[in-house]
């Protein structure tokens, strides 16, 4: 999730992830892993991105990625997700994004929706362990 003033916040992430994905192409999709490239002439804009972004803790932001590896020589970055989280057409979306500008409506909501299932899921877990800590706490 994207940090501005040790605040985590999702339409901060979203708005990063939508112009990253105006200026990427994919090069090999399989269920699991993604490689996508930048243009030499896209490099400035993504350059620009750079300053405003911390590519670990948006990484961390998305459920289901697993991890990335950056190609700086072939400009491109091979991203390992879990297709049980992030479904394959996920990807589809966040590439038509470029190709098709009408498209990026329709990616932001399915990534707030995958981000916002998470932070769900997280709060869930949280409460759930504080229900045990509680417990634990009277048990004893």
């Amino acid at each position: 999730m994207a940090f501005l003033k040790g605040h985590p916040t999702t339409d901060h992430t979203v708005e990063l992830l939508v112009k990253a994905a105006r200026l990427v192409e994919e090069v090999y999709h399989k269920p699991g892993t993604i490689r996508l490239r930048i243009s030499f002439l896209d490099l400035p804009q993504l350059m620009s991105l750079i300053p405003r972004m911390d590519v670990a803790e948006e990484a961390k932001g998305v459920p289901g990625i697993l991890g990335y590896q950056i190609h700086v020589l072939s400009t491109s970055a091979t991203i390992s997700y879990d297709p049980e989280v992030i479904p394959f057409d996920f990807w589809e979306a966040f590439c038509r994004v470029r190709r098709e500008p009408q498209a990026e409506n329709v990616f932001k909501k399915r990534l707030k929706q995958l981000i916002h299932s998470n932070e769900t899921a997280a709060a869930a877990g949280n409460e759930k362990q504080q229900h045990k800590s509680r417990r634990k706490l009277t048990d004893d």
